[in-house]
């Protein structure tokens, strides 16, 4: 399909070939570098929003779980307190047992209303370890014993200086049946005097206030040598942890996250999005990942969790000193932490498509420029090889006007070729010019051989009819020398007549022979010119041979520049191609000339079979020439025996029969001479053949030559 496109259009074709192609290529490389750089700049920025995020939510949890350390504390440290004044009353042995079981409901009764924020305060002893008189004071409520006088006291706070004394039921403590948690229900007073240390209780549900409330228990033995003789504890409403893990989650990424609280036992203490699951068991909320969280909370570690979904963080609690850790589990969804990074994606894929846009813009406007600039490039390339085309076609289809030049200023490749072709033209106009004017004098010489032979053809045609008449006559004198003996009158007229017909017949052959000789003297000088044209032909086509070396140079020249263009790769593929150019233009050229040597070969092999047809008609004609002056001797002979007839007419009677012989041979030699006049007269009609011949050949070589202007 290339092949018929013209260089400039190729040129311009390939370059914008290759600049579309550079183009698509940087606009790709620099979409594909820029979507790496987005998709590294997603990655890292969501890898650090993550460990941001992480990083949050630890110290978030860090932050709740100290909140709930420092108020467990300050409630350890109240009981603490509370309990010091307890030992410190029991320890006044000089107290009489009323009066302390008084004090010590007044003591507890006081610190409960001190603290609004608690709901009970309860102290239960060991049965006679306050003083060893419980059994005095069986169901003295007023004194916090119980039924079996065990100093076992539950002050209730439903609300803020709302008190009441309820006294300690024994079934209650020695209640052991498990509740939610799996815990004994007596484990408020069971805990602490198994363990000897604080305990804080699982989270329950409390309705003895009259309303159902998340409460904890926090305990604390009392120590006396060694042996725990009571269990002071308090009462907790986990509300405020509710609200604290609200109030937390609501500052936690603008409401997004959630806060909760679980107990050792994996209890729900608090729960910033689900209030309604307080008290109800953890892993019902993380079936697949409540096992790890606790197992992390026990051992006290903080760690992240996550899922496709959502990140945790769960962040153990020290409530008390030496007691089972709580935790705190701050989670947020993914799509929350991940919306800074979609914003910022999407920024940047706005930012990716404008610049796509404008680089695409760019691309086409640097495209479409260069694109012009190849195209006035091949233009510029491509109009000398068009022009030195234009005047090869002109001269290959016989129109060719020698005098015209190129005149191609540059001094590049096309600069030289477009020299060389003048120097050529330079060379070859005046060769033409010479030849066209050898070609005119043979066409002129080749008219008038034809001429002339045309002349000499109906000369001896008219010289056959005459000798045919004079054999007719001969034959008619052998007739009458055979009756000579009867008629010497007859034989008389007969001489005479005869006498007259021989100087005729001398006359013709007379002319005849003139008219061979000047024919042979016209083929001589045809000779002498075809030689000359021979001549000029071999001169033209010494002029081609030179015409054929430099084309073949310029396609070894063509040649080679390819082969120096394929080896500069793609940089010189514009020039291999001008070069193949080029080089078809020298073929071209070599044909052209080798198509006008053959013509002139043909031409020089014409000339000299002329030459050679001219040569043979001139032997001929020197041949007829020859065979004429034997006619003419014969005819004298015959005038001279006419003669004798005439003088020795008296002795015809007698020498009748010798003059019948003489007749017949006379008449054998006048045949002769008529089989050589027609033999001539063949010959002259073949001579004139040949000379149209020649005169055709001289008219297409002047025709061939005619198609250059010189």
């Amino acid at each position: 399909m290339t092949n018929a496109l013209s260089i400039h259009n190729k040129i311009t074709l390939l370059a914008s070939l290759c600049l579309a192609a550079v183009v698509v290529l940087l606009t790709a490389l620099a979409l594909a570098q820029r979507q790496a750089s987005e998709d590294q700049v997603g990655s890292n920025a969501s890898d650090m929003l993550l460990a941001a995020a992480r990083s949050n939510l630890r110290a978030e949890g860090q932050a709740q779980a100290l909140q709930i350390q420092q108020g467990f504390a300050r409630a350890y440290t109240f009981a603490e307190g509370v309990g010091r004044q307890v030992m410190h009353l029991r320890q006044r042995a000089e107290m009489p047992p009323a009066e302390l079981r008084r004090d010590l409901t007044q003591v507890l009764r006081d610190a409960l209303a001190g603290r609004p924020e608690l709901l009970g305060l309860f102290i239960t002893f060991e049965p006679d370890a306050l003083d060893g008189h419980d059994a005095d004071f069986r169901g003295q409520l007023e004194l916090g014993s119980n039924d079996h006088g065990r100093f076992a006291l539950y002050w209730l706070q439903p609300g803020p200086g709302q008190l009441q004394a309820v006294p300690g039921d024994e079934k209650m403590l020695a209640d052991t049946s498990p509740g939610p948690s799996g815990a004994p229900f007596n484990a408020f007073f069971s805990c602490s005097p198994a363990s000897a240390k604080p305990c804080l209780l699982e989270p329950y549900v409390d309705s003895s206030s009259g309303t159902a409330r998340l409460v904890t228990s926090l305990t604390l033995p009392l120590i006396d040598q060694g042996r725990v003789v009571a269990v002071i504890g308090l009462d907790i409403d986990l509300a405020t942890l509710q609200r604290d893990a609200e109030k937390a989650a609501a500052a936690l990424y603008d409401g997004q996250g959630d806060i909760a609280i679980v107990s050792t036992a994996g209890l729900l203490a608090g729960d910033s999005s689900h209030p309604e699951r307080l008290g109800t068991l953890f892993k019902a909320r993380h079936p697949e990942q409540a096992a790890g969280m606790l197992d992390a909370a026990a051992a006290g570690h903080t760690q992240a969790f996550e899922d496709a979904k959502s990140m945790r963080m769960l962040v153990p609690i020290q409530p008390l000193p030496e007691a089972s850790p709580w935790a705190v589990l701050v989670s947020v969804g993914k799509d929350v932490l991940g919306a800074p990074v979609a914003a910022l994606q999407e920024q940047m894929r706005t930012q990716r498509l404008r610049s796509l846009a404008l680089q695409i813009g760019l691309g086409l406007g640097v495209a479409l420029l260069g694109v012009a600039m190849m195209w006035l490039t091949a233009r510029s390339v491509s109009r000398p090889l068009l022009r030195v085309a234009y005047l090869l076609e002109d001269i290959a289809e016989g129109e060719g006007d020698l005098t015209r030049r190129l005149a191609y200023p540059g001094k590049d490749e096309l600069g030289r070729l477009s020299r060389a072709f003048d120097r050529f033209l330079e060379r070859l106009q005046p060769v033409i010019a010479q030849v066209q004017g050898s070609v005119r004098d043979t066409r002129d010489t080749a008219d008038q051989s034809a001429r002339i032979a045309s002349q000499t053809s109906t000369g001896m045609q008219q010289q056959f009819r005459e000798i045919n008449q004079m054999a007719t006559a001969l034959h008619e004198m052998s007739a009458t020398a055979q009756a000579a003996a009867h008629s010497a009158a007859q034989a008389a007229e007969a001489a005479r007549h005869a006498d007259q017909a021989t100087s005729a017949g001398v006359q013709v052959i007379e002319s005849t022979t003139q008219g061979i000789q000047a024919l042979a003297s016209g083929m001589s000088e045809g000779m002498q010119r075809l030689h000359a044209l021979a001549t000029s032909s071999e001169q033209i086509g010494a002029v081609m041979g030179v015409i054929l070396s430099i084309a073949r140079q310029t396609n070894l020249l063509a040649l080679n520049a390819a082969i120096e263009a394929a080896r500069a790769g793609d940089a010189g593929r514009g020039f291999a191609v001008v070069a193949d150019e080029v080089r078809g233009l020298a073929q071209r050229t070599q044909a052209s000339v080798e198509e006008i040597g053959a013509i002139i070969d043909n031409l020089r092999n014409g000339t000299h079979e002329v030459t050679g047809a001219m040569q043979h008609s001139y032997e001929q004609a020197q041949a007829n020439a020859e065979q004429a002056r034997q006619a003419l001797q014969a005819l004298a002979q015959i005038r001279q025996a006419v003669s004798v007839i005439t003088d020795m007419n008296v002795q015809i009677a007698c020498a009748a029969e010798q003059q019948s012989s003489v007749a017949e041979e006379v008449n054998r030699n006048v045949e002769a001479v008529r089989d050589v006049t027609a033999s001539l007269s063949g010959q002259a009609e073949r001579s004139a053949g040949i000379s149209q011949q020649l005169n055709d050949l001289a008219s297409a070589q002047q025709g061939l030559i005619e198609r250059f202007k010189a």
